[in-house]
């Protein structure tokens, strides 16, 4: 696990760990995968890596990619520029 993404697996101490990959203590711990997977896609979307979900027996069962950033946040308008850019270069060029 040393890909920077977050795992979603079964902890020791009966539960569910995030952890993220080569960690050597885990992110958050919780009771229910269901908040285990709450929070791990939060830590995983805010840094633009996968989610990855184990079973109990160490079997990949989800791999999620990152969201897609929206339009309102900072990574969506950093991405939006270079669109935004050419857009106006060739609205400049148009002929009436």
């Amino acid at each position: 696990m040393s890909d920077g993404n977050y795992h979603i697996t079964g902890s020791d101490e009966a539960g569910w760990d995030v952890k993220r990959a080569g960690a050597s203590r885990a992110s958050a711990h919780f009771d229910r995968c269901k908040d285990a997977m709450k929070r791990g896609r939060e830590m995983a979307g805010r840094n633009g890596v996968r989610l990855i979900l184990h079973g109990e027996d160490g079997q990949i069962l989800s791999n999620e990619a990152p969201p897609e950033p929206s339009a309102g946040s900072t990574l969506g308008r950093v991405a939006a520029a270079p669109k935004m850019v050419l857009n106006r270069i060739g609205s400049a060029f148009k002929r009436d």
